[in-house]
């Protein structure tokens, strides 16, 4: 088990790298679910922010967000890459950064480290589907913008039967079509697993959760349409289970580009916190 979290664990940050591309390219989304030790979680949290750190001068980039409603204890690393290739030239990028600053040696530690104060791993490959998001971004910058804005994520994950997915997207596009007119209007971004069980993702990005007070009206009003219940009929015969999670974007323990750190610093570039001075220095400061 432990060292299937390990390798769980270096395959997400040999290959982290957020690079939002135009939506006519190829998108990967690499991602890591880590369930820590309840009695870790602070440990685990200071070596990834290191981590971080490291990667901060010239490695990869990668957010972070963790589970506040749904499996709690739960930290999940993300990063979009451009093509299988490209999460390769990311493995040797990440290699190099972490040997350099730690050595071969103090590298393996760093992972042993991370790997011991965990309960478990699953890393996944998705792809991300514009063609099938509500009200999708019309490109990079807005994407960009979107998410450099965000502080919750609300997603859904409905693991779908196998052989069954194309009938789930035919029946997800008639709903998916119903969402697209909610007034105020909602954005979901859609992607599908490519390891693993078949499953679609849907998440919406949020500046607060007071949003999603906001447009509840709306998609009660859509809920309640015919399109809907037959989109539920659908789920019920071709989904074998469907996961709601809300989580917060945790900027401590990631690592995005500049260019989206520039569009909101004072979130994305958190100010870390000030050491304690040693008690003997206290004293000659007070003489």
């Amino acid at each position: 088990m432990r060292r299937s979290i390990l390798v769980a664990v270096c395959a997400l940050v040999f290959s982290a790298g957020l690079a939002l591309a135009q939506q006519g390219e190829t998108q990967l989304l690499d991602i890591l679910k880590v369930k820590v030790r309840p009695d870790k979680t602070m440990e685990y949290e200071n070596v990834i922010r290191k981590l971080a750190d490291i990667n901060r001068k010239k490695g990869e980039h990668w957010i972070a967000f963790s589970t506040e409603y749904g499996d709690s204890g739960t930290i999940y690393f993300s990063s979009l890459r451009t093509g299988y290739g490209d999460i390769e030239a990311g493995f040797a990028v990440m290699q190099k950064v972490m040997t350099e600053a730690l050595g071969t040696a103090g590298m393996s530690r760093m992972f042993a480290d991370l790997n011991a104060m965990s309960v478990s791993g699953t890393a996944e490959i998705r792809r991300r589907r514009w063609d099938l998001s509500v009200n999708p971004p019309s490109g990079r910058e807005e994407a960009m913008r979107t998410v450099a804005a965000s502080r919750w994520i609300r997603s859904i994950r409905i693991d779908v039967k196998p052989g069954r997915m194309p009938e789930f997207i035919e029946a997800w596009k008639l709903w998916q079509a119903e969402l697209s007119r909610v007034e105020p209007r909602v954005s979901v971004w859609a992607s599908v697993a490519e390891t693993g069980p078949p499953a679609m993702v849907l998440a919406a990005y949020y500046k607060s959760l007071k949003e999603v007070d906001d447009i509840y009206p709306g998609v009660q009003k859509a809920v309640a349409s015919d399109t809907y219940r037959t989109f539920s009929r659908s789920v019920a015969e071709l989904a074998e289970r469907t996961n709601w999670e809300i989580y917060r974007l945790r900027p401590d323990l990631s690592n995005v580009p500049e260019e989206l750190a520039a569009m909101d610093p004072t979130f994305w570039k958190p100010t870390p916190a000030a050491k304690a001075k040693p008690a003997a220095e206290k004293s000659v400061e007070k003489k």
